[in-house]
């Protein structure tokens, strides 16, 4: 598996603590809803997401307001979860990668169901869906909430690897139209990215080898991003914000943050798969 191939990987925790070095990692991944079946009607008003990245947790909290532009109708929704591979729960259920989900409309909590997506860019997509209701020109609210461990990928040929969180954003395309306006925003803990923070944008794949930046001299508070998005820094938040918007892959977001070395890696990992271990 080549390192781009890995950047949109998301390797659970039957990956071997000695497989932590410059060739290998992987990425946790939410989204955009997505549309699953066929309807014109429905466009998606506004989007927005806060991501907190604490030291070894990420809690993304996606509010979603929805239009129907025709008569009633009901919809099948689905929040993306992505992984590397198809594995299934102990009752045999498709699994993804985030330690909890909820869903709620209108402020009340749904039921939903984990449903089998394949394989979207590269990344093997489980879905979390439900059926969704709409009055003739009605309107409704969405709100997902879910947490994931932080990912993880390698950076360089000199052994170093970084965090990484990331939301894929290109999903919402298959709602009608254009979002009308949104904003994403990651939001580091204190002890997880110190200020002042350095952003720096990756216009190749952060852990592909022809990449520009330069991690070996990475200062503490750098971010690497990749998106065709720009977005803007306020104190330990960056905020990617867009108006009359219609996503594809190349807007996805990926940051890469806390550069480690190989033994940093390693004990990274190793958390990872405890915690993945008691989420069972």
């Amino acid at each position: 598996m080549n390192p781009r191939t890995l950047l949109i990987s998301v390797l659970f925790i039957v990956m071997s603590v000695s497989r932590a070095h410059a060739d290998t990692g992987w990425i946790s991944d939410g989204g955009s809803v997505h549309l699953l079946g066929e309807n014109g009607s429905i466009s998606m008003e506004s989007e927005v997401v806060n991501i907190r990245v604490s030291k070894n947790l990420v809690e993304a909290d996606c509010l979603f307001k929805f239009v129907n532009n025709g008569p009633a109708c009901t919809v099948r929704m689905g929040f993306p979860d992505q992984c590397s591979d198809e594995r299934d729960s102990d009752d045999g259920s498709p699994k993804g990668a985030f330690l909890s989900y909820k869903s709620f409309i209108d402020g009340k909590e749904v039921k939903t169901e984990t449903l089998k997506g394949g394989w979207d860019n590269g990344a093997y997509t489980v879905w979390h869906a439900n059926d969704v209701s709409f009055d003739a020109n009605g309107r409704r609210e969405i709100r997902n909430i879910y947490t994931v461990c932080p990912g993880f990928a390698a950076v360089s040929e000199k052994g170093y690897a970084a965090k990484c969180v990331a939301y894929t954003l290109h999903t919402a395309s298959s709602w009608r139209g254009k979002i009308h306006d949104g904003v994403v925003s990651f939001n580091f803990d204190g002890d997880v990215i110190p200020l002042p923070v350095e952003l720096v944008e990756e216009k190749n794949s952060a852990v592909d080898k022809s990449a520009r930046y330069d991690w070996q001299r990475a200062k503490p508070g750098t971010l690497v991003f990749t998106s065709a998005l720009s977005p803007v820094v306020e104190g330990n938040s960056i905020q990617f914000k867009f108006k009359n918007f219609r996503p594809s892959t190349k807007d996805d977001i990926f940051i890469f943050y806390g550069r480690m070395g190989k033994g940093e890696a390693t004990r990274f990992v190793r958390m990872v798969e405890k915690t993945y271990a008691k989420s069972k």
